[in-house]
């Protein structure tokens, strides 16, 4: 079978272009020994099949970051020997290109596609695709990939046609004479293992690099670290700049390149998405905006979503009453209606709030919108020393804290990175928003300021704000105490303004819910029948002598100064496998302390004399700091490789959350609250 790797700047469409390309014949797994996410497709054509692996967004083939580290080593590693796709943006084209004259220097059969063509064409820029293909020497393609437009051709050609490798770039850069004698050292070490085509192109780079080379096998690699090594130093005493050499010839070689081929009118500097731009980054705007959209998001999440949470709840209450009325009296029937139905279908009952702020979250990233808020909190995260692209881990943290531990692969820094993934769990995760709703919903009143504020809106908001501001606290402390580092300059690329396509950002909210319905779910599962077995067992006059109602007692000493009690207690401790299993726990243990009677959770919850709002707010501000995921502290001792920060994470974030708690609920008493 062809494979074909897709290998292509962050911001190009890639993505897009994959899922065009494949369909739904994907799947998703993990690269080895890491956690960084690896796509692969099939691409269906007539009687062909394809496969495509759709690798990280890269810069450049010097890599930077884990991220870039993976695309390279797979071009290394794996065999692709039938082809590279690389993707380029039409409108940036001038940039992209560097990536693909590396990819052609290094001797790997390529085409290229240039997406977004109809951007390019709104902007009256032309590019003349012949000739460009004449000037690289591969095949050019032009697509939209999210209008679909230039798709079949390149399928057409993808099972029809076999690449080749075309010839060298790098003899036309126009290379000092004293760096060629250095690549030619260089490239005698690897005869024996790259072709004569690639030799000066990878002896290129890695004279122009400055790290430990893991696209290279040992001992070869040792061996191209102490020549590198030599050579530079050569170079530096005898006045030759070393550093950057491969950037600069070939930059300059880019530039005369898109002169010939590409024609772009002269365009007034301010085009409506620079104008929008001075706003929507402003030193004072620019934070004002984005504050004002995620109040937005927070306020429409508990409106837009009312109807459909009483249809789920009306539909689990039918289960629950149907499963009484059909199965025999006994424990197989007390196990469906009172432990699986009442604990997982507590969680699936906020399935509509997790679906929306996946899909508003899906909808600010295909706009564009994510990048400049960065920009935006670059300047804020810097004073207390974390690094702008920090900022799209922590915001993919509010949906969940996994994939934004992930996705800070690309910070250069090691301690950026370990300081980045100590605060991304303060983010408020979709697992908290169940707990959340049902505290606010139950405890909290619904009153309204101004006729459209509302008060459990503001204190959802609240909750989220104050997860911000501990993440950046323990931020500033740790980076002047374990983990301090020097600032690096930070590089944010600003992807056009674009109208979201709905069936893409439907897809990946759906993908996003399954994915959190299938983990959570199964916990869930797991978890409501040992509950059901402890909150039944052994019988006795209710739930407090079962053996929750045991272990609850023998905690409850610990965290009465916070208010809770032990019920509260068995919540807490079966939460510590995943923050949303405290909902279905409480479930389980109102079903059976209130057998009677058919109120839902929230009703129980309001009509229970311990939940005051005061001890509704103290157990949600536990709720934000701690660390109640065992998942999340698996993927950080993967991501570290070591005991050591999972370990200081957990236990740092519940001394703060025990804290906190403490002097919410004391502090609400001493003032008669």
């Amino acid at each position: 079978m062809k494979t074909y790797f897709l290998i292509g700047n962050p911001n190009t469409g890639k993505s897009t272009l994959f899922n065009a390309l494949t369909g739904m014949n994907q799947k998703i797994a993990n690269y080895p020994g890491v956690t960084v996410e690896k796509k692969e497709g099939f691409l269906l054509h007539g009687r062909e099949k394809i496969k495509l692996i759709d690798l990280p967004g890269t810069y450049s083939l010097i890599p930077g970051s884990i991220d870039e580290e993976i695309a390279v080593t797979s071009l290394s590693t794996e065999d692709p020997s039938h082809g590279v796709i690389c993707i380029a943006d039409a409108t940036n084209l001038q940039q992209n290109l560097f990536l693909t004259t590396q990819i052609i220097d290094a001797g790997l059969p390529v085409i290229l596609i240039i997406n977004m063509i109809d951007e390019a064409e709104k902007q009256n820029l032309t590019i003349n695709r012949d000739l460009l293909s004449q000037e690289l020497g591969i095949p050019i393609f032009f697509t939209s990939a999210q209008k679909k437009h230039g798709i079949s051709t390149v399928k057409n050609f993808l099972t029809t046609d076999e690449l080749k490798a075309p010839k060298p770039l790098l003899p036309r850069f126009g290379v000092a004479p004293r760096i060629t004698s250095a690549l030619n050292e260089i490239a005698t070490l690897l005869s024996q293992e790259i072709g004569p085509s690639a030799q000066q192109a990878h002896a290129l780079r890695i004279l122009s690099r400055d790290d430990e080379l893991a696209d290279y096998k040992l001992p070869l690699r040792s061996r191209l670290i102490a020549k590198r090594t030599a050579l530079q130093q050569q170079l530096s005493h005898e006045g030759v700049l070393w550093n950057g050499c491969d950037s600069n010839v070939r930059h300059q070689w880019i530039d005369g390149i898109c002169r010939k081929t590409c024609a772009q009118p002269k365009t007034l500097h301010h085009r409506w998405q620079d104008k929008i731009d001075d706003v929507a980054t402003h030193k004072w705007w620019g934070p004002t905006i984005f504050i004002a959209i995620m109040g937005i998001l927070f306020q429409a999440l508990f409106r837009w979503s009312e109807y459909p949470m009483a249809a789920i709840e009306a539909m689990l209450s039918w289960m629950s009453q149907n499963a009484t009325a059909i199965l025999p009296p006994g424990p197989i029937a007390s196990l469906i209606a009172d432990g699986a139905i009442p604990g997982v279908g507590a969680v699936f009952l906020f399935i509509p709030q997790i679906a929306f702020l996946f899909f508003m979250i899906s909808l600010l990233e295909d706009t564009g919108y994510m990048s400049r808020a960065a920009f935006v909190m670059d300047r804020f995260m810097g004073k207390f020393g974390l690094p702008g692209k920090a900022f799209i881990p922590l915001i993919s943290s509010f949906a969940c804290a996994i994939p934004g531990i992930m996705a800070t692969r690309t910070i250069e820094s090691r301690r950026d990175r370990i300081v980045t993934m100590m605060i991304a769990p303060l983010m408020s995760c979709s697992a908290r928003l169940p707990v959340y709703t049902l505290l606010i919903a139950a405890c909290i009143p619904a009153i309204t300021f101004g006729g459209f504020i509302g008060l459990q809106g503001l204190i959802m908001w609240g909750l989220y704000t104050l997860g911000i501001v501990s993440a950046i606290t323990v931020a500033f402390i740790l980076k002047r105490t374990l983990l301090s580092t020097p600032s690096l300059p930070s590089f944010i690329e600003f992807p056009p303004y674009r109208l979201p396509q709905l069936s893409l950002v439907l897809k990946k909210t759906y993908e996003r819910v399954k994915l959190f319905i299938i983990n959570a779910g199964t916990i869930i599962f797991a978890l409501s029948i040992i509950l059901w077995f402890l909150t039944t067992y052994p019988r006795g006059d209710g739930i407090e002598s079962s053996f929750a109602g045991y272990l609850g007692k023998i905690i409850e000493p610990l965290i009465a100064p916070l208010g809770f009690d032990w019920k509260i207690g068995v919540g807490l401790i079966a939460s510590f496998a995943a923050r949303e299993v405290f909902v279905s726990t409480m479930a389980i243990i109102y079903k059976l302390g209130d057998a009677g009677t058919s109120d839902s959770l929230m009703q129980a919850l309001k009509h229970d004399a311990a939940f005051t709002p005061m001890v509704a707010i103290s157990l949600l501000v536990f709720y934000v700091l701690a660390c109640q995921c065992m998942s999340t502290v698996a993927v950080v001792k993967r991501e570290t490789n070591t005991w050591r920060w999972p370990i200081f994470m957990v236990g740092y974030m519940t001394s703060l959350a025990y804290i906190a708690a403490f002097v919410v609920y004391q502090g609400g008493r001493m003032f008669g609250w």
